[in-house]
């Protein structure tokens, strides 16, 4: 398949950098539909596009291609290449790393997986630095995959913690529905902006906060990408949400991309419950919830009990 990009196109054989924006992201779901990763973050138009809101490319011609990304947290030039899909990785690498686009500034390869080794050894005989564990993005603890079943079941001494915190959920009345966007706009960013002005995370700035949920909600509108979500009410308060992306072939696995409460008491983990009961209902078994940026968010992760994790890496390829 050769994509198009407006009145542009990657010509057998040619590398090139082609810019991806909520306008055309439909061209890289196509691309990304036809791959298949351990990772599901790997296979989520909706996550790449989030994660590079500040500049999103894909690089390649028809038979090999990378997802490229401006950092997201980093205030000085850094870009991220996400591990080659097709024939010819290295080549790929070495012609990107080449590139005037990327003749300044730091270049890493991001969400490195097991899967990628190959790659990583052929990368460090030719004179490349050992991956690394990730230190800011979302994969410096792991990604973990839970069973839509068992959390809805949560049934065992695993699910203790959260078995306490759903029955305390259903004791205060919480409530939920599914996001219909066009009706319910105006509750998601009043969650989220009472969410990032709750003064209790300094070390973020308010942009960064909540600038990927933005994204996510502007996604939702466009109805391009296959999103849903369900939000969470204390009595007529909304206190908090769930939204993930449907990716894959065939539709059958879901990536969560982004998760807020504000109400405490128990009502991330009800809205943990209420995902994965929609999930369930449309036949899908697997949701993937991504890695963590800290410790407190792996750990709430883990009450759902994780049916597989995936360590995750990155390697730099050149440095400022």
């Amino acid at each position: 398949m050769i994509l198009q990009f407006k009145n542009q196109q990657f010509q057998e054989k040619e590398f090139s950098f082609k810019p991806i924006s909520r306008n055309n992201i439909r061209l890289l779901d196509l691309k990304l539909n036809e791959v298949d990763r351990h990772d599901y973050f790997s296979i989520s138009s909706a996550y790449y596009l989030m994660t590079g809101r500040k500049g999103l490319w894909i690089y390649g011609n028809e038979e090999t291609f990378l997802v490229a990304a401006r950092h997201p947290n980093k205030k000085q030039e850094s870009i991220l290449l996400f591990p080659p899909i097709g024939k010819s990785p290295i080549r790929l690498i070495q012609s990107a790393l080449s590139d005037k686009m990327l003749s300044k500034g730091e270049v890493q390869l991001a969400r490195i997986e097991n899967e990628d080794m190959h790659l990583v050894m052929k990368l460090q005989l030719h004179g490349f630095s050992p991956p690394e564990a990730e230190k800011i993005l979302d994969w410096t603890y792991p990604v973990h995959i839970i069973s839509t079943e068992q959390v809805i079941e949560h049934i065992g001494s695993a699910y203790r913690n959260f078995r306490s915190h759903i029955n305390r959920a259903i004791r205060k009345g919480y409530t939920s529905k599914i996001i219909d966007i066009k009706s319910d706009k105006k509750d998601l960013l009043e969650i989220v902006h009472n969410w990032a002005n709750d003064g209790k995370k300094p070390e973020f700035t308010y942009e960064d906060l909540v600038t990927p949920t933005i994204e996510v909600i502007r996604l939702m509108e466009d109805d391009i990408l296959s999103l849903d979500g369900v939000i969470i009410y204390d009595k007529n308060t909304p206190i908090g949400f769930w939204i993930w992306e449907e990716t894959g072939q065939e539709k059958n696995i879901a990536a969560s991309l982004v998760r807020i409460s504000i109400g405490g008491n128990s009502s991330a983990e009800f809205a943990g419950l209420k995902m994965c009961e929609r999930l369930k209902e449309k036949g899908i078994s697997k949701v993937c919830l991504g890695g963590s940026e800290t410790k407190s968010l792996d750990d709430f992760k883990r009450k759902m009990v994780p049916i597989d994790s995936i360590e995750l890496k990155t390697m730099i390829l050149k440095k400022t």
